[in-house]
């Protein structure tokens, strides 16, 4: 009985699993659906979530036949069940991922264009991509910042122009979306690099397809 209580934890690990969420989800909840399947290797978690608890089945059944007992009698049903995971899993995938394009441009203006890639493909960081598109203009920014060591609170004031830029990056033989926000600091705190554009932020976001980043 404890043999095949282990071999069939990954099958009652499935009810509370983030897979089970995606499988719930519909073609309506695009943003779950991009920060839960669309994300770098999120599609290969679920699948392998799916093919673990497959196989933790398969191996139930040969340790059953060798015990001369019978199988678990829901083991049928939880392989439908997994197939019918698996079906909804690439149906939302394929459908929300041929929709996925460059967000909107918020300017065109070339100037910012040129400081990002200079920012981006520079020694610092050396990134390439297929696209770039600036989703978010210039501003200009103040603000105070505190922070509390050592028994000293320390406040500076921050005086920036920020703006962000999305890339389309390669990454293996895929392409992802890349937010990247480009600050110049005039003012901030002891470590803060001033009077230049700067990398400050940068996240991965979905997978993109080639075909569809020029669009």
């Amino acid at each position: 009985q404890e043999t095949r209580t282990r071999i069939y934890e990954p099958v009652r690990n499935l009810e509370g699993s983030s897979t089970k969420f995606v499988t719930n989800l519909t073609p309506d909840d695009k943003d779950k659906i991009r920060n839960n399947l669309l994300g770098e290797g999120d599609y290969d978690k679920h699948m392998d979530t799916i093919r673990v608890a497959r196989q933790a089945i398969e191996n139930g059944r040969i340790i059953d036949t060798a015990l001369g007992q019978p199988p678990a009698a829901e083991g049928a049903q939880i392989l439908a069940m997994l197939d019918q995971w698996e079906g909804k899993i690439n149906s939302l995938y394929e459908t929300v991922l041929a929709e996925i394009r460059m967000p909107a441009a918020a300017t065109t203006d070339q100037e910012l264009m040129d400081i990002a890639a200079k920012v981006l493909s520079g020694p610092r960081h050396e990134y390439e991509w297929k696209r770039m598109v600036v989703n978010a203009n210039k501003e200009t920014r103040q603000e105070e910042r505190a922070w509390y060591s050592g028994g000293v609170v320390t406040i500076a004031k921050y005086d920036y122009d920020s703006f962000q830029v999305a890339t389309a990056e390669k990454v293996g033989e895929d392409y992802y979306i890349f937010y990247n926000t480009i600050r110049y600091f005039r003012s901030g705190g002891s470590t803060t690099p001033i009077n230049r554009w700067l990398l400050n932020k940068r996240f991965q976001s979905s997978r993109i397809l080639e075909e569809n980043i020029g669009k």
